[in-house]
């Protein structure tokens, strides 16, 4: 999938992104020169501890780079 506009995390327009049903996500922003991973094990897919997790990851990661 790709990001039509850019996210609230800072992601960049046109960052690639996908989730895999045991709460795998991973982003690649190319726009921007990074990417990232948050992987679990954690059932149902959407978990919200997982989700916090990976928004949390990519604000960080987004957070440092001044975005």
């Amino acid at each position: 999938m790709l990001t039509i506009e850019p996210g609230v995390t800072g992601r960049g327009k046109n960052t690639a992104f996908w989730a895999g049903i045991a709460n795998l996500f991973w982003w690649v922003d190319r726009e921007k020169g990074i990417a990232g991973m948050i992987a679990s094990q954690v059932m149902p897919f959407g978990d919200p501890n997982v989700m916090g997790a990976w928004f949390g990851a990519e604000g960080a990661v987004y957070g440092h780079l001044g975005a």
